[in-house]
């Protein structure tokens, strides 16, 4: 059978997810493409087709499909989330509860710092960074679903599992990535804070990252960082300590 064959037999298939509910296929697998497309660095039918396992054929299928549907855009060769996923993407971050009063505090830290600041959310079992304002370049917001982050050696990645419960810490171990010792977790809860001494892009770098906090539930990690050096790790914690307080405080962050 060709691959186009594939695409429209399988495009039309359903599956059970629970009794009476039909889980559809072909939806499931076209989302699966967006975020293959959000993942890959280029994004061409072939480099898409060997990130889900597919068959050439088929996600060749899927993607004019996501064309012709406005969900995506092709630029050459390769293919890019179009504007309208973009708009949904803005959507999340609203109901996740990133408003325009905390997007105004990362802008503060940057110019209180001089440093990149960051904010990230669980996505599944591993932190993701969903916007980024970097100094110097106020017109570099950068909201982007690509950007994930190491679950065990970033200081975002520590914050979000310190307070992700202990459950899904032993998932992880039990999928066999490698986490701090659970002494870790119990010092960041306790700190309320986490600082990481590592190397990034080849350079020494401090990070330093806080819980935000909604509804007695951690909604994010917002985090600075910065060649070593260069920027005191307590003055970047002592910010972002004040930051967390005004966006908690001020009620700022919807559940």
């Amino acid at each position: 059978m060709s691959g186009a064959a594939v695409g429209e037999t399988e495009s039309r298939g359903a599956e059970n997810s629970s009794p009476g509910t039909k889980t559809l296929t072909s939806a499931v697998k076209m989302l699966r493409v967006l975020e293959a497309v959000a993942d890959t660095t280029t994004p061409t039918v072939t480099e898409v087709a060997a990130a889900l396992g597919w068959p050439r054929g088929v996600a060749h299928q899927y993607l004019v499909t996501g064309v012709r549907s406005g969900w995506l855009a092709r630029h050459g060769e390769q293919y890019v989330l179009s504007t309208k996923a973009c708009a949904i993407g803005n959507a999340a971050l609203a109901a996740l509860g990133l408003t325009a009063a905390v997007r105004a505090q990362m802008h503060a830290l940057v110019g209180a710092l001089n440093e990149p600041i960051s904010f990230a959310v669980l996505d599944g079992d591993h932190p993701r960074i969903v916007e980024r304002v970097e100094p110097d370049r106020a017109l570099q917001v950068r909201r982007s679903s690509e950007e994930r982050i190491s679950v065990s050696t970033s200081a975002s990645g520590q914050v979000l599992l310190a307070y992700g419960g202990l459950e899904l810490r032993d998932d992880l171990r039990a999928a066999g990535i490698a986490l701090p010792p659970e002494e870790r977790y119990r010092q960041v809860r306790a700190d309320g804070f986490a600082i990481i001494h590592g190397r990034w892009s080849g350079d020494d770098v401090t990070a330093v990252a806080v819980p935000i906090f909604s509804g007695g539930v951690c909604r994010g990690a917002l985090s600075a960082i910065t060649p070593s050096g260069r920027t005191d790790e307590n003055v970047m914690r002592d910010h972002l300590c004040r930051a967390r307080d005004d966006i908690e405080d001020e009620g700022r962050f919807r559940p």
